[in-house]
């Protein structure tokens, strides 16, 4: 066990005792290591000012991911290399190839986002391992940093330009770095106590529960994306665990008929496998919120959360997915559906969600996802529709519809279900249908503009799930949706 939050600051061994777990990393940086390169723009991981690289072990090195260092605790930097643009120059002075490339294309005019681009860029760099990158591959990377002034074509330009990374320190060091964290890490457990606040974090599920049969008012983060933390007390200080490394929860295993995702696995770490199992989840969490997000964001986060109106809940509740949760004393499974309907049996006191349970598609099922925002990326959705339904001798002989974003919920729609139940989907609905499904909304959503828009797409979208299916050899393409 260690009382010292132990990381690598751009190659340097740092320890921090008595930093509050409820501080940014951006803070760190700017207020106490005074390395104000790395901007505050937004201060809720919307605009990609304050990106940094932070780079953990893996079994051939060193994995590196852009991250937001607004919504980022500090506390979740033990065990890691932290990059900022202070780090990226050779120790001679030499820009970096990312610096470099953005200097040869004129990739900056103010200057304020360029800090941000450079580390997404060192971060894809470092993936690819100098290896040049597609136009896809840079978008996704460049998705959560905005520039208002420069614009995007010299920042593309830029990250083709880049060189093949011969004169980046942290290639050429990085077995070095990976033994300097492993020795200056030494142990998978810390406690962190000041007068105000208990944080504990660990690698073992075990210890995890250990100290949540001590401490069961404990607030758990997972990723730390979406809220800073709240102050659980403990006999008068506030109790945080982090389950964020915790080896148990980082895994990723495929049976016959599911597919079972850690709770901690961030969101890009899944992609490979629902490309393969449920490609239309896995475009829509393509577009949540942005890379540096989903480097962090988790499944456990989203439904650990007080409302479940995460994008992708509505689709793993039509795909009748579970929840497993895990207490010091016993474990339990409850289906999601069920979850989101019942308060009283989400994460009680005490418990972890450790993981999410996701059945495989038959050849006769079919999967839909729809996300309807004002952009792309970095946008909360105006609706987030998911559709599952079982075909046989053309006819759906089972349905399940949710929609996430009408009136803050996500909710299965059992008019929407009955309705196409035994239906056609070459014949698909009729008028009056269609009018009486829109009414049935009502409900759900407040009556107000954007609330009346929202209802005509939730319609419009079954119409295009009913369509897909009756012609599934010419799928839909609608770049806007």
């Amino acid at each position: 066990m260690d009382g010292a939050i132990r990381f690598l600051l751009n190659g340097v061994p740092r320890a921090l005792t008595t930093v509050a777990p409820n501080t940014s990393v951006l803070s760190y940086l700017r207020e106490t290591e005074l390395l104000c390169g790395t901007k505050d723009g937004c201060s809720t991981g919307g605009c990609g000012a304050c990106t940094v690289a932070l780079a953990e072990l893996s079994e051939d090195g060193l994995h590196y991911r852009s991250v937001n260092a607004c919504n980022l605790p500090v506390t979740e930097l033990h065990g890691k290399l932290l990059v900022t643009i202070e780090g990226l120059a050779g120790k001679d002075g030499r820009l970096h190839p990312v610096q470099a490339a953005i200097l040869r294309q004129h990739g900056t005019q103010c200057g304020y986002c360029t800090p941000g681009v450079a580390m997404s860029l060192f971060c894809l760099n470092h993936r690819k391992r100098g290896n040049e990158a597609d136009d896809a591959e840079v978008i996704r990377s460049l998705s959560g940093n905005i520039c208002r002034c420069t614009g995007y074509r010299p920042l593309l330009a830029a990250a083709r330009d880049i060189a093949d990374g011969s004169e980046d320190w942290y290639l050429e060091n990085e077995h070095r770095l990976a033994e300097q964290l492993r020795d200056h890490v030494g142990a998978t457990r810390i406690v962190l106590e000041t007068e105000d606040w208990r944080f504990v974090a660990s690698r073992s599920l075990t210890d995890v529960l250990d100290e949540l049969k001590s401490n069961p008012e404990a607030t758990l983060i997972c990723g730390g994306t979406a809220s800073s933390q709240s102050r659980a007390r403990t006999n008068g200080r506030a109790t945080v665990v982090s389950i964020a490394d915790v080896a148990e929860l980082r895994k990723v295993e495929t049976a016959v008929d599911t597919i079972e995702i850690g709770a901690a696995v961030p969101y890009e770490d899944m992609l490979p496998v629902f490309d393969r199992t449920h490609p239309d989840l896995a475009a829509l969490i393509r577009r949540l919120g942005c890379q540096q997000t989903r480097n962090r964001g988790t499944l456990g986060g989203a439904i650990g959360q007080k409302r479940l109106t995460g994008d992708v809940i509505a689709g793993l509740l039509v795909l009748g997915a579970d929840v497993v949760l895990r207490s010091p004393d016993d474990e339990r499974s409850v289906s999601l559906d069920t979850y989101n309907d019942e308060p009283d049996l989400r994460c009680r006191t005490g418990e972890v969600i450790t993981r999410i349970k996701i059945p495989l598609c038959g050849p006769d099922e079919v999967f839909r996802t729809y996300k309807v925002s004002i952009r792309r990326d970095l946008a909360l959705p105006v609706l987030t529709s998911a559709y599952y339904a079982r075909v046989r001798d053309g006819r759906i002989q089972d349905a399940r519809i949710a929609y996430s974003g009408l009136n803050g919920q996500t909710v299965r729609l059992k008019a929407f279900e009955q309705a196409v139940s035994g239906l056609s989907p070459s014949v698909g609905l009729a008028t009056d249908t269609l009018d009486d499904l829109a009414k049935s909304i009502h409900e759900y959503a407040v009556d107000d503009e954007s609330s009346a828009y929202a209802r005509s797409l939730a319609v419009n979208l079954l119409k295009r799930f009913l369509a897909e299916i009756a012609h599934a050899d010419q799928p839909v393409q609608v770049a806007a949706l």
